[in-house]
């Protein structure tokens, strides 16, 4: 979570020791969903092939939760 709190969102070291493992998971979703935003990618324009191929975020997202529960 350490990696997640300090590289991904971006937090200080003291801040992400602090916060609990729940709501670094929250943040990082809601980081997630932010960047999907700012990209404008929405779930109504792509086809489901074409939008799993074009949304590094949405890997960016798997990665994580894969490596929080491993």
């Amino acid at each position: 979570m350490f990696e997640v709190g300090t590289g991904y969102l971006l937090w200080s070291p003291q801040v992400t020791m602090m916060t609990p493992m729940p709501q670094i998971e929250l943040a990082l979703a809601g980081h997630v969903n932010y960047l999907r935003l700012i990209n404008g990618q929405s779930d109504d324009d792509e086809t489901p092939a074409a939008a799993a191929a074009s949304r590094p975020a949405d890997e960016l997202g798997d990665y994580l939760r894969t490596r929080m529960k491993g």
